[in-house]
């Protein structure tokens, strides 16, 4: 009997561990069979994570004068212990020599703890303790996330005549519970305030998303593209605030709401491209249309509220490319495009959750789109370096705002007005030596914004500047070793500046078993170097400086193993269609 030679099992395993302060553990498998007509893959991964954050406020207030008011400093403490399951499985099927039908499935379902404490001592304009706060939540977050997809090829004719269909379907549930306490003290331990509360904030999500696509190439090199795109997200989310009493829940309806947000986008895309000796030539045009409703329901103590939002917008898109030379080592690009980045679904809800006994968050509704106007020239000569310059300009830019109320920072998301940056960059691949490969890539910045926060101005400009570097270095046929490392200087995050800070990563990787295995160890942010300093801009008679510490020192080690045929896999769609939308529900 002869051997089918389409047929193949074949697959992957890996499993990862990395312990800092705390441990981590990350587990895949991989699984793929083909078999004439149908190619069958299935990935299943298991992770858990723990880590700690460190974060150390020191915080002053004014008076109209600008004479010192008061001191607050802060110490948040908090512990993060997640565990995540994920399965990918699907099938793709060739019903034709000309067509094809896929289906994917993907669950995840995943869990939060939250173990968060906070102290705070409160000083007077003279420098003495007036307050002692101390509290804590424990917080529990679940989330489950099951999406669906199904996809259609119709191969119009062997030169990539196609069209093709995706229908992506998801529902995402989540909530959290989050009891929390605060005590505050005077400077006699004389107990002045002692409270007790629980949130608890269940949200779903549903997304449905719709996307043809269609490819006609033409003689002499032109091709055509053109498709549509249809996304439909509701979202649900509720916010019930309890206070204990007696170690009993009282709900409370000031501090409570319930949120609707339903968003309808609709998109059409064209592209064209044309491609002579040693120019080629690509232009796009989207156009999209956004129908948006938000409705905050509210309760006998807080009032309704409710917004619509409607906008169509054109994004255009060119580049064109020429190879100086005949032999195609340098090549000159010229790029212009428009895009648009619209806030998470959690940046709309409007909220006001209590993070300690000084800091709030909250999202805003009437956040709108970011605008980016991005034009760039780049040469490169092979694959060995580069050099290129673009212009980058911003509209309605997003800001994490924080406002101060009395000795309280409510933050949230705001479109703070318009910025820039200019960016040179540049990278170099090379070998030094023949056991040595190294690539490097520098960026240098001018970064600027105008807007307003509070009434106040905002306007930061600063130069900055990026360096990162990898290098892979061959000891012998089965051993490897890598070193890199990673520069920042001085930034803009936000309402803040933030000093510069670097990290170095190191590791040794072991092939075995016929290469079809790897054992690698490595160090992460080695000399625990990657840790924010951030000052203030723009506070209302205000100002902070603030340190955060991460768990990023990491002793990392992992094992790979490929297993099975080495027939080729075919080809199949990687990701879905709706990674734009799951992305927003973060």
């Amino acid at each position: 009997m002869r051997k089918n030679r389409d047929a193949g099992f074949n697959g992957n395993f890996s499993s990862g561990a990395s312990h800092g302060r705390y441990a981590g553990t990350n587990n895949s498998l991989n699984l793929n069979y083909n078999r004439k007509k149908l190619n069958l893959f299935a990935n299943i991964g298991v992770s858990t994570f723990k880590e700690y954050t460190d974060d150390h406020y020191d915080r002053k207030f004014f008076n109209s004068d600008n004479s010192l008011s008061s001191t607050i400093l802060l110490d948040n403490d908090q512990v993060l212990n997640s565990k995540n399951l994920n399965l990918f499985t699907g099938f793709d099927y060739t019903l034709s020599p000309k067509s094809s039908f896929g289906f994917n499935l993907n669950y995840n379902k995943g869990r939060r703890d939250n173990d968060f404490m906070f102290n705070s001592q409160a000083y007077n304009a003279e420098g003495s303790a007036e307050e002692y706060g101390s509290g804590f939540t424990d917080g529990v977050e679940k989330r489950t996330r099951i999406g669906v997809n199904f996809n259609y090829l119709l191969q119009l004719n062997k030169d990539g005549h196609e069209l093709s269909a995706d229908i992506n379907v998801l529902r995402h549930d989540q909530g959290s519970d989050r009891p929390q306490g605060n005590l505050l003290t005077d400077n006699q331990g004389q107990v002045l305030e002692d409270e007790m509360f629980q949130y608890i904030v269940p949200t779903n999500s549903d997304i449905t998303v719709l996307k043809a696509d269609y490819v006609r190439p033409f003689k002499n090199k032109l091709k055509l593209e053109a498709g549509v795109k249809s996304s439909f997200i509701k979202n649900d989310n509720e916010s019930n605030f309890y206070t204990i009493e007696n170690g009993s829940r009282v709900f409370d309806p000031a501090f409570s709401n319930h949120f609707k947000y339903d968003e309808n986008i609709n998109a059409v895309y064209v592209n064209l491209q044309k491609a002579w000796k040693r120019l080629q030539g690509q232009f796009g045009l989207r156009l999209e249309n956004l129908e948006a409703n938000g409705d905050q329901l509210g309760n006998e103590v807080v009032p309704k509220s409710a917004f619509q939002k409607s906008n169509t917008r054109l994004f255009p898109s060119a580049t064109f490319s020429y190879k100086l030379d005949t032999m195609n080592k340098n090549t000159l690009t010229l790029f212009a495009v428009s895009r648009i980045s619209r806030p998470n679904y959690g940046q709309l809800n409007p909220f006001v959750f209590e993070k300690d006994e000084f800091t709030s968050t909250s999202g805003n509704p009437d956040l709108n789109p970011q605008y980016q106007y991005r034009l760039e020239l780049k040469f490169q000569h092979k694959q060995l370096y580069w050099f290129q310059l673009s212009y980058n300009r911003f509209e309605q830019l997003v800001f994490g705002v924080t406002k101060v109320q009395g000795e309280r920072y409510i933050n949230r998301p705001e479109n703070i007005g318009t910025g820039y940056m200019i960016l040179l960059s540049s990278g170099l691949n090379s070998n030094p030596v023949k056991w040595w490969n190294s690539n490097n890539t520098m960026r240098i910045a001018r970064l600027a914004a105008n807007g307003t926060v509070d009434n106040l101005p905002l306007t930061p400009k600063l130069f900055a500047l990026r360096f990162e570097t990898w290098n892979a270095f061959t000891i012998s046929k089965t051993i490897s070793a890598e070193a890199g490392g990673y520069f920042a200087s001085k930034d803009i995050i936000g309402q803040a500046y933030t000093k510069p800070m670097f990290r170095v990563n190191a590791g040794v990787q072991k092939k075995i078993w016929s290469e079809k295995g790897s054992v690698r160890v490595g160090i992460d942010d080695i000399f625990h170097s990657w840790q924010y300093r951030n000052s203030s801009l723009a506070l209302r008679q205000a100002s902070y400086y603030m340190t955060n510490v991460m768990d990023t020192r990491r002793v990392t080690a992992a094992f790979t193993y490929r297993f099975g045929s080495e027939a080729k896999s075919k080809k199949r769609k990687q990701g879905s269609v709706n990674d734009d939308e799951k992305g927003r529900l973060e």
